[in-house]
């Protein structure tokens, strides 16, 4: 067996061993680096998990170019390695374990620039995703693409296969394989595009929400299909564990923005309190497995037939406090909280935009967001399974959603700020027009 030298480890860059999109990454790794485990895919080919002395893990497809340590790139030929393994069942590798789902050999690595925090490689007519962050084989992003499958749900990249890695005793969710989709954009730019050229009157109200509507009925089938995992009925110990979840980052939201010179959300903080507050009159309510990190950017649309795919079942990677069964409701408050965004970037990125076409903007949030909820629960109750919605938890998740929007701009992107400031507001207005 091939064994890795672990002093290249101590001689490179940490910048070199990640994806160029997340270089700046490298600022928060404490050295030294250990390694956790190492598989050769080859001469100068390697897959390494190590981990900083915070002890964060990161998954690496490497290289060894002239005795130094690097980050594989498109046309080093890791993936299609990787690729070769996964797909293959006659193919034994000593340290990784293949769950396989079909799919054939595939030639030509390109890289995917989207803002993922993980990294993309088309590989002829398959998609590679490797994890910058492996977890353990209990990962939910793999079951969850599993469940779909065997409930034949197909509104997703259909899997080719899920690679783990062994690190002593554990196995390591390391890497994915999906199809690739050609010819698709994420609801960040079809959805932004969609909504300004009807601020502009290029598209009427019917053919704006069409989409919505589709998004609705798509969201209802995803839940139908991994409600498939089993059910669980939640308690007043979850409900309160939900509500202090909420009442902590609304606690961090209010003090990182005070911190920075921004009060205004320290004066919604009362507002925002009673509104979560409502999570501690749900005594019992259904629990199943969710996508935990649905949002517009989540949608894929081919851009000739306008057809929709849901990607990325990893969840969010900043929330590990979340269990894996959790409210249906919490991925309907994600996307309504990112449909209400779609419209809030239209109009700060429009420079020329009249006011009348704000307010058709601003009108369009409510109807988007009516049409999402009238599909989606339609959906439901055709497939006889209404009773996995609780409308009761959305609201309370949507005020949480938005201060973790306060979160992610001071931590990360600040200019995003503009984006809660604006929803959050609006969002307590009409819950407080809804009480009267």
């Amino acid at each position: 067996m091939t064994r890795f030298d672990e002093a290249l480890l101590r001689d490179c860059v940490p910048a070199d061993l990640l994806p160029e999109r997340r270089r700046a990454e490298a600022e928060r790794i404490e050295l030294p680096l250990r390694l956790l485990a190492s598989v050769a895919l080859g001469e100068s080919a390697w897959i390494l998990v190590i981990c900083d002395q915070r002890g964060i893990r990161y998954g690496i497809p490497a290289v060894i170019r002239d005795g130094s340590l690097s980050r594989a790139v498109p046309g080093d030929g890791v993936s299609e390695a990787l690729l070769a393994m996964t797909v293959d069942d006659s193919v034994s590798v000593e340290g990784l374990e293949f769950e396989r789902f079909g799919g054939s050999r595939q030639f030509g690595e390109t890289a995917i620039q989207v803002d993922q925090t993980n990294e993309l490689i088309r590989v002829g007519d398959a998609m590679v995703k490797w994890n910058l962050h492996p977890a353990d084989s209990a990962a939910p992003g793999p079951i969850r693409s599993s469940l779909l499958h065997e409930a034949g749900f197909t509104e997703t990249p259909r899997p080719w296969g899920h690679v783990h890695m062994r690190i002593n005793d554990e196995l390591m969710h390391v890497a994915s394989v999906v199809d690739y989709v050609p010819d698709t954009e994420d609801g960040w730019d079809w959805a932004v595009t969609d909504v300004r050229r009807f601020a502009r009157g290029e598209l009427d109200n019917p053919e704006a929400l069409k989409p919505v509507r589709a998004i609705g009925a798509l969201v209802a089938r995803m839940h139908v299909g991994l409600s498939q995992g089993g059910l669980a009925d939640a308690t007043a110990v979850d409900s309160r564990e939900w509500r202090e979840l909420a009442d902590s980052e609304l606690t961090t939201a209010v003090a990182l923005e005070s911190a920075a010179g921004h009060p205004a959300l320290a004066r919604l903080e009362p507002a925002c309190r009673t509104a979560i507050e409502m999570i501690s009159e749900i005594s019992s309510t259904p629990l199943m497995r969710i996508h935990a990190d649905l949002h517009i950017g989540q949608i894929l649309r081919t851009t000739s037939a306008h057809e929709y795919l849901v990607i990325d079942f990893d969840g969010n990677p900043t929330q590990e406090s979340i269990t894996e069964f959790q409210p249906a409701a919490r991925d309907v408050a994600g996307m309504l909280c990112s449909l209400d965004h779609v419209a809030r970037v239209v109009i700060h990125r429009t420079d020329d935009l009249k006011p009348d076409q704000v307010q058709r903007t601003l009108d369009w949030i409510s109807a988007a967001e009516a049409e999402f909820l009238e599909a989606y629960t339609t959906t439901l109750a055709a497939a006889g399974n209404a009773e996995l919605f609780d409308a009761r938890l959305v609201a309370p998740f949507r005020i949480q959603q938005e201060c973790r929007e306060y979160i992610y701009a001071d931590r990360y992107l600040p200019h995003w700020r503009y984006v809660p400031e604006a929803a959050l507001p609006a969002l307590l207005e009409s819950l407080t027009k809804d009480e009267i």
